[in-house]
């Protein structure tokens, strides 16, 4: 009897200390503030966490290494996991510029659209943290990753993956967006109210350009940029907004002064209250002139003059 009863306890104990571990496991190191940290997803696979880690490395290429090679290791919790499932590899990377293309496998292509968006997050979040690097862009093999729409991704910075408190990287949201489009003649703006469904993991500037680059609905009204132009990125920081277009932006359909191109962009950031200054960069270049005309070093403010009445 009293051989059973110990037997029972040892038992018991054992229970006991592996609950123990199995709930020390699931305590995350959350980062401080202006910590650095990797980035994971979910058990449920319907969002991204973020673990405290510091970036190792003397060189830009060393600390994208090692933490690619820390976002491998699977975390010690079962609450998330290592964006790299499903055999999901980088096979190489280039960095130029500020930006960093991965190049994946064959098997992130196979991975339905969710689960590439979480991937997308965690390692954009991630690597946007090395000082010398502001962009990612994904390709397979020598193929730039296409979104639902079969149009390539481009560059992606971490303000395309903000998340609002409460929801998960696929929650939407809608707004009524005040937007600035050209007159006939080209030389004035006029407004255009918008309703808007967006994802929440978008930030409102990014919106706001995406839907300049769509062009008006209104047929009195003309489109201010190329259906062609490619945003390599839109970010805000210390108030101002940071809005880097690629190349083909130079060109336009309908005969327009520059400038009304570039206060399109500026008055219809702020008119929405997503910043108080914009920063306009083309190709991540901002000592450029727009069309041979508008010097874009410095930040510009909203000039309601440019409207029409």
């Amino acid at each position: 009897m009293r051989q059973k009863i110990s037997s029972a306890l040892t038992l018991c104990l054992a229970f006991a200390l592996l609950m123990v571990n199995i709930s020390g496991c699931g305590k995350k190191q959350e980062p401080k503030e202006g910590e650095t940290a990797l980035w994971y997803i979910n058990a449920e696979e319907t969002d991204v966490t973020k673990e405290a880690y510091t970036l190792k490395g003397d060189t830009t290429d060393a600390q994208i290494k090692n933490a690619l090679k820390a976002l491998k290791k699977e975390p010690n919790t079962i609450e998330y996991k290592s964006a790299f499932q499903n055999h999901i590899a980088v096979e190489h990377f280039e960095v130029r510029d500020g930006k960093i293309n991965l190049h994946m496998n064959e098997a992130f292509k196979k991975q339905n659209k969710t689960f590439q968006l979480l991937f997308e997050a965690c390692l954009v979040q991630t690597l946007t943290q090395v000082e010398e690097i502001g962009y990612v862009q994904f390709f397979v093999g020598k193929e730039p990753v296409k979104n639902e729409k079969g149009v390539p991704e481009g560059y992606l910075c971490s303000a395309d993956f903000v998340q609002n408190a409460g929801s998960s990287l696929h929650s939407y949201q809608s707004a009524d967006l005040r937007l600035y489009f050209a007159n006939a003649k080209g030389d004035k703006l006029k407004e255009e109210m918008v309703n808007v469904k967006y994802d929440s993991n978008t930030s409102l500037e990014k919106v706001i350009v995406e839907q300049l680059v769509d062009g008006p609905d209104e047929n009195s009204l003309y489109p201010v940029l190329s259906p062609d132009t490619e945003i390599l990125g839109v970010s805000t920081k210390d108030g101002i907004c940071y809005v880097n277009l690629d190349r083909a932006c130079q060109s336009t359909k309908y005969k327009i002064d520059p400038k009304i191109t570039i206060y399109a962009i500026v008055n219809s950031i702020t008119a929405n209250e997503a910043a108080g200054k914009v920063q306009i960069l083309i190709d991540g270049k901002a000592n450029v002139r727009y069309q041979n005309s508008v010097n874009l070093s410095k930040p510009f403010s909203s000039d309601p003059s440019i409207v029409e009445g």
